[in-house]
Parts: C-alpha cells; structure tokens; sequence
C-alpha cells in the first residue's frame, strides 16, 4: 500500500525542525559565552618571563640547538604581537639580559644574540637601558675571546656614552693580559 505524499513531508520537517533546533541550541550557547567572555583580555608582556634553567634544558628535548632557535626567533619578535607594536623604551632590559645570558647556556658560540643585541636592542630610548647590553656583549665575548674579541672591542669602542666603556663588576684587565676597551 502506498505512502501518502504529507506523511513523508512531516516526516521530514520533524528531521529539519530537530536540526535547526540542535543549531539554534549552539548558537545561543555561542552567543551566551561570548557575552560572559568579552571583557577578558590576555595579559600581554612585552618581553615575555624567563624559565629557569632546569625548565629551559628539560624542554629542549636533547635538540638544543632548535630550541635555542626558536627562543631567539620568540624574542626577536617579542613586543610585535596581536596588531601592536611597542616601541623599545617599553621593553624590560633586564629580562632581555637574563633572556640573553639564559640563551647563550644553549649555543653559546652562536652571533644571533649578540647580533640581536647590538643591532636591535641597543636601539632604545632609554640610556640607562644599554647598560644591559653593554654588559651581556662584555660577558659573552669573555667566553671566546678568540672569536669574540671584534664585538669585544666594539663595545668600548664606538659607544658615543662614556658610562659603557667598562662594566664595572668585570675585571680591569681581559684574559690576554691587557685592557680588553
């Protein structure tokens, strides 16, 4: 015996109502989230908190060198994120030394940190700021003076400040025997 034609278009308009109810049922559960959410900002640091060590090496994964790379990668661009750009005044030095330095325990002969510290980060406003680059390059170079001692005598060199001739909690006198600036 044949189906009458209405009693399968109820059927399938049972089927639509029950979807169309489900996804009226999401959006408004959409819609109340984002209602209780949208004063919720992230805190947004410029420069981001430094792990400690034992963090640092136990998350390397044995690669130190790709994470050393994807550090310095998340440092360079550190302050440009979301649609801002903050101007390097903002930046706290003394993260970015302890970043640095942290850095250098996992490829210490790499140039891309002091690069980054010399060309970019020695950019700032602030002069009382490049006393932490002045003393992280003076550092760094100290540990390979063979390779280092160009940025070494730059440091002392050509800064146009004479409060960044020498660290003053660093030796008078360089490895070599002789006044490194």
């Amino acid at each position: 015996m044949p189906v009458p034609k209405p009693v399968i278009v109820v059927v399938t308009l049972k089927k639509l109502l029950k979807l169309y109810g489900a996804l009226a049922l999401f959006i408004g559960l959409q819609l109340v989230y984002w209602y209780k959410t949208a004063d919720i900002q992230p805190e947004m640091e410029i420069v981001p908190n430094v792990p400690g060590r034992e963090s640092l090496h136990a998350m390397t994964f044995g690669d130190d060198e790709f994470y050393f790379r994807t550090l310095a990668f998340m440092l360079q661009n550190s302050g440009d994120t979301y649609g801002r750009f903050s101007p390097l005044r903002y930046y706290d030095f003394n993260k970015l030394y302890q970043w640095f330095t942290l850095l250098d325990e996992l490829d210490n002969r790499s140039d891309m940190m002091p690069s980054m510290a010399s060309y970019y980060f020695s950019q700032t406003q602030n002069t009382a700021d490049i006393r932490y680059v002045v003393d992280y390059l003076y550092a760094h170079s100290l540990n390979d003076v063979e390779h280092k001692c160009s940025r070494l005598l730059k440091v002392g060199r050509e800064s146009p400040l004479p409060m960044v001739t020498r660290p003053a909690h660093l030796p008078r006198q360089g490895p070599w025997g002789h006044s490194p600036v």
